[in-house]
This record gives structure tokens, sequence and C-alpha cells, in this order.
């Protein structure tokens, strides 16, 4: 990807645009820079100091296709982002400055075809991943913490025991795979190239509820 964008200023242009994923880019809003990338930063609301989640920049816009293929359920300025909370104090500062510097080492190292084929080499091969007691001690959290205009928050908890990258979510993907092909008649009348939220909706939510994974909204 990133040889593919170094000589290619429309490919850079795509792959920094928020809304890359919109089916229907010229209705977006224009709600100023959205960084997925970008130095520390501290939410008061939390008391925690924020870096860059590394998956955030895939993530943010798929959600944002969801909002736009159910017709900007979400809200026409929906604003969403992903971070890793660091903790809060001058050591949570610490925690974010060094993730965010480790982040930008490994771009820029991948950015070089000689170095990234060096790091190649520490990268696990195909067919290769954690023990079985690695996977099953691994587990996930995530806090989803939402304003809505008037003011009023809410904080939407996603928690899965086992590993992230694989276990939880080779359970995610076979429950993905029932509820497409069990619960049909649950899923919203859509075709295309669909996000989860919008092929499989409360269906599949219940589905890996029952499979032992937690999802939770309240107000704050």
């Amino acid at each position: 990807m990133l040889d593919e964008v170094k000589g290619d200023a429309r490919q850079r242009k795509l792959l920094f645009d928020p809304y890359s994923l919109s089916p229907d880019r010229d209705a977006e809003p224009d709600l100023g820079r959205q960084l997925d990338f970008g130095p520390p930063s501290h939410d008061d609301d939390i008391d925690q100091w924020l870096a860059p989640f590394v998956m955030g920049a895939i993530n943010t816009r798929t959600v944002r296709r969801s909002n736009a293929l159910q017709d900007w359920a979400y809200g026409r300025r929906f604003r969403y982002r992903e971070t890793m909370a660091t903790g809060s104090g001058v050591v949570g500062l610490a925690k974010a400055t060094a993730v965010v510097g480790g982040l930008g080492a490994v771009t820029g190292a991948l950015a070089v075809p000689p170095v990234r084929s060096a790091l190649g080499r520490f990268i696990p091969s195909a067919g290769e991943g954690p023990s079985e007691e690695a996977r099953e001690k691994g587990f996930f959290k995530i806090e989803i913490h939402a304003r809505t205009p008037s003011g009023e928050r809410y904080v939407c908890r996603v928690e899965a025991q086992g590993d992230p990258g694989y276990k939880a979510t080779a359970v995610m993907f076979g429950e993905a795979a029932l509820c497409l092909a069990l619960d049909r008649d649950q899923l919203p009348s859509r075709a295309g190239v669909l996000t989860p939220a919008t092929a499989m909706d409360g269906a599949l939510v219940e589905r890996l509820r029952a499979a032992g994974h937690t999802y939770e909204a309240a107000k704050a």
C-alpha cells in the first residue's frame, strides 16, 4: 500500500480521505480535519491521554460507510475516531508519546523496501501464531464514548475473552457466517458491498452475546 501511494498523488488523497469508503462522497459533510494519526491528546471526560490506534484508519472508514449506507442514521455531523487510552498524568502522556513515536518509526521503516524486507524476518510466517495458552489468556476491551448534539453522554462497552487477532476474531467470523446462513429472515433488506452493521445489524450482536462477547450501552 505504501508503495502504491508513494508516487501517486490521487492515491495518497484517497488514503487520507476519512470518507474514502463512502458510497456517495459528494454527500458527505465537511467537518474539517479528521486525523487517525496525530500527536497525543487528552480527553477531559475520562481524564486519559490518548494515542492513535493502529487499526483506526480502517475501522473509522467502515463506520462512516455504515452511516452513509443507512442514510446517515448516526447524523449528518457524525464524527468518529478510535484511539488507545494510555492513562492520566505525566505517565499517561509519556506512554502516549511513545506509542506515537513507535507507530511513526514503524510506518517510516515500512516505506523503505530494504528495511521492510529486513523487518519481514521478524514477522510471523503464514501458519504461525500464538500458542493455545496465549490465545486463551488474551482479551480485548473497548469503550465507545458518545456525545449527542444536546450534550448527553453515552458509553458502550465491547469486550471478549481470547486473543483479539486469533481467537475472538475467529468467533466473530464464525458467528457472522452462521448469521448470514441461518438468520436471513432477521437481516435488513440490503445488497451490495455492506458493512457488518448494515448487513447483519442486531442479529449478529445477539449471536456474539450468546458466544460470550459483551455489548452494552448506557447513559453516562
